[in-house]
């Protein structure tokens, strides 16, 4: 749900505007409209100076500027706050939002009341990222996507972006692996796992080890696990 409320700088304008008597309702409808279609049509402006968020209790304003797209210092208009809106919804962590817009001068300072989306969430699973340990991958995703803290929603569109993060994260080390996202599900359909997969790469076992055994020999484990030697290596998720 979307809900927006402008707030242009009327008072003077509203001051002025009472000494007139009866051309006082016809003279403020035209400014309002006028005020509303310049807004909606063209930028006013002003650049964006602060952006607030309210109806926050878990989520920080930082993962959800983040997450917005916005930028301090851009040109004000209504497509690109609802554009901002449309995207935090999108994500999955965000039921409801809404916004307002306050002018001061050419800098204008946007307030987003936030209802947080109450949805089932499960761990991220990195496949054969071999070459990464989880913390490196982890860092790699906040900066992408800063609410990441080892879940991510069932609804939404956080994996799709956490796919594209981590393949651009593949592309800046030379990997030229694809990057597929695969939900994890129990018996009954439902998700308990969003896993991500690396594609396309040939990623051969080439010898095992079995480290702690005391009452096995561990080569007798070695031997009877030499059937899966030479194959791709993949994780096990349960």
């Amino acid at each position: 749900m979307l809900s927006v409320e402008i707030e242009p700088e009327f008072a003077k304008a509203e001051l002025q505007i009472m000494s007139l008597g009866r051309l006082l309702p016809f003279v403020f409808l035209c400014l309002v409209l006028l005020s509303s279609s310049s807004f909606s049509q063209s930028p006013i402006n002003a650049k964006l100076a602060r952006v607030d968020f309210e109806g926050l209790a878990k989520l920080t304003p930082e993962q959800l500027l983040k997450t917005a797209g916005l930028e301090i210092g851009q040109t004000v208009t209504e497509t690109l706050l609802d554009a901002a809106a449309q995207r935090l919804i999108d994500s999955g962590l965000v039921k409801s939002v809404g916004y307002r817009y306050r002018p001061s001068g050419n800098q204008a300072v946007v307030t987003f009341q936030i209802e947080e989306a109450v949805s089932n969430q499960h761990r991220a699973l990195f496949d054969n990222f071999i070459w990464f340990t989880d913390e490196e991958l982890t860092n790699a995703l906040r900066s992408a996507v800063p609410s990441y803290n080892g879940v991510l929603p069932d609804s939404g569109n956080l994996t799709e972006t956490v796919k594209r993060a981590l393949q651009a994260f593949l592309t800046d080390h030379k990997i030229n692996g694809k990057v597929e996202y695969l939900p994890s599900t129990d018996l009954s359909g439902r998700i308990d796992a969003h896993v991500f997969v690396i594609r396309g790469l040939h990623l051969p076992i080439c010898t095992l080890h079995f480290p702690g055994t005391h009452n096995v020999d561990e080569l007798k484990l070695m031997k009877a696990a030499q059937e899966i030697v030479r194959t791709d290596y993949l994780t096990p998720f349960h």
